[in-house]
């Protein structure tokens, strides 16, 4: 590994020398390696911050490189600085790019299309069958989706991506070692991505776990890498709101998806699109953004492309527009509980509903 690299990690675990700190160094010094072992009035001269310039010193005779390099290389962890020609050229348009990014999986190619999903974490039904309805058919494509391993709507929009063979990004606010991923319980999803050809991508080193002001950050990332991002549902005071924010101020494509205007968790994303960002209620209007001229005809009504028996056919019919919980089903149906949980199996296996938290059912 080059000289500069390594000095960038060792930076990299400084608390406080965030991108811009790191920009400064990398600015003011030959080298990183310079950066690393230059005196204290020379750190203070480069980033006019005794304190920070003060935090180096003392961290940097604690830090030991080569257990780092180390567990990077046990871990399978790859490093792309601003000066490989494989960093994302995407980023480097954005406020505050990173310096550096941790990354274990494949990095998207300069051509492929990347675009970014995001949304509450405590999803309704609604927001994860609309995801579902919008990302498929973008991610057979090829367009690559970017979104942050949270709960809700970036999760779906992850297994919605793999349950389609596309490619998928997921842009963490801790390190991407297996012991790091937050949440925990999506660290198999991780694997998953990473196995399927996709990436799992940080600024924050390894072993850094869950801080709260580090998924603000990480926002701008996710923002960054996509010409395109859709805001699917989102509260008044939401973080997906930050991620939208990000995206204009990086000069990106804003979409939501309206929401009914009795749910909370439509409050956010209806006032985008009052203040002006793309009405999205199809993945049509996603790939012409993408300028894809054949978008009309990507989402094709599966339903009539299938034959149903008779039981089927009337659990359908009891599925109405949003998604519909079991009992309602059951009722609407007419059926007993076993009839009908064996036929939404049978209609989920065929590729015609889905179903959703808390026993919701909806069409594809």
């Amino acid at each position: 590994m080059h000289s500069d690299k390594v000095y960038a990690i060792a930076l990299s675990h400084i608390d406080g020398l965030g991108a811009i700190r790191m920009a400064r160094l990398r600015s003011y010094f030959p080298s990183l390696e310079e950066a690393w072992h230059a005196s204290v009035a020379e750190l203070r001269n480069a980033l006019q911050e005794p304190s920070i310039a003060n935090i180096i010193d003392v961290q940097r005779k604690a830090f030991d490189i080569e257990t780092v390099l180390s567990f990077i290389e046990k871990e399978k962890i790859m490093v792309v600085t601003r000066d490989d020609e494989e960093y994302p050229e995407a980023l480097e348009t954005i406020y505050d790019p990173p310096f550096l990014l941790y990354y274990r999986g494949m990095l998207p190619g300069s051509s492929r299309e990347l675009f970014t999903v995001v949304g509450a974490r405590r999803a309704t039904p609604y927001g994860l069958q609309c995801t579902h309805r919008i990302v498929a058919p973008v991610a057979r494509r090829g367009i690559g989706i970017v979104s942050g391993l949270a709960y809700g709507i970036d999760i779906a929009a992850h297994e919605c991506a793999l349950k389609n063979d596309g490619y998928t990004i997921a842009v963490l606010g801790t390190g991407i070692d297996y012991g790091s991923i937050y949440p925990a319980r999506h660290r198999n999803l991780a694997e998953r991505i990473i196995d399927a050809g996709g990436c799992l991508l940080s600024e924050f080193p390894p072993r850094t776990g869950a801080q709260k002001n580090h998924f603000p950050l990480r926002n701008r990332i996710i923002a960054g890498l996509s010409r395109a991002t859709l805001v699917v549902e989102a509260a008044a005071k939401s973080g997906s709101l930050i991620t939208a924010t990000c995206a204009l101020e990086s000069s990106r494509e804003l979409c939501a998806v309206p929401g009914p205007l009795s749910s909370p968790f439509s409050a956010g994303t209806n006032q985008l699109l009052k203040s002006g960002a793309h009405v999205i209620t199809d993945a049509a209007d996603i790939l012409l953004l993408y300028g894809i001229d054949d978008a009309a005809h990507t989402n094709v009504d599966a339903i009539k492309q299938v034959s149903f028996d008779d039981t089927e056919a009337l659990i359908l019919a009891a599925i109405g527009a949003e998604p519909s919980h079991l009992d309602d089903i059951i009722r609407t149906a007419k059926l007993d509980t076993q009839t009908v949980a064996s036929t939404l199996l049978m209609l989920e296996m065929k590729g015609i509903i889905r179903s959703y938290d808390r026993m919701y059912y909806g069409k594809i």
